[in-house]
């Protein structure tokens, strides 16, 4: 990730896809009950995406988030059509990285 893109401010969409992320982390397996715990407090109270990127980088999920958020964020103002479309290639990248698809 660039650093302009880790100073990026999240939402609340961003931190419940990083909670989602780490549930999935422990049903796998890969965090314990006590890391689920302190990791989605960091996650809903993080404000940038380095701060979310932070609590899933090991889990090698922390490029999800940033790759749909730079989807998102539009460069100009787009006409319904192009918005549409972004929309549903949000949707697939959000599908491709975090189901695995």
């Amino acid at each position: 990730m660039t650093t302009g893109s880790a100073a990026l401010r999240v939402g609340r969409a961003e931190r419940q896809q990083a909670v989602e992320l780490l549930k999935d982390g422990y049903a796998d397996g890969r965090l314990d009950q006590a890391e689920l715990e302190q990791r989605t407090e960091h996650a809903l109270t993080a404000r940038t995406a380095s701060d979310l990127d932070a609590v899933l980088s090991d889990l090698g999920a922390a490029s999800a988030i940033t790759a749909t958020r730079a989807l998102e964020i539009p460069s100009r103002p787009a006409g319904r059509l192009a918005q549409r479309a972004c929309e549903q290639a949000v949707r697939l990248m959000r599908w491709v990285f975090c189901c695995g698809g």
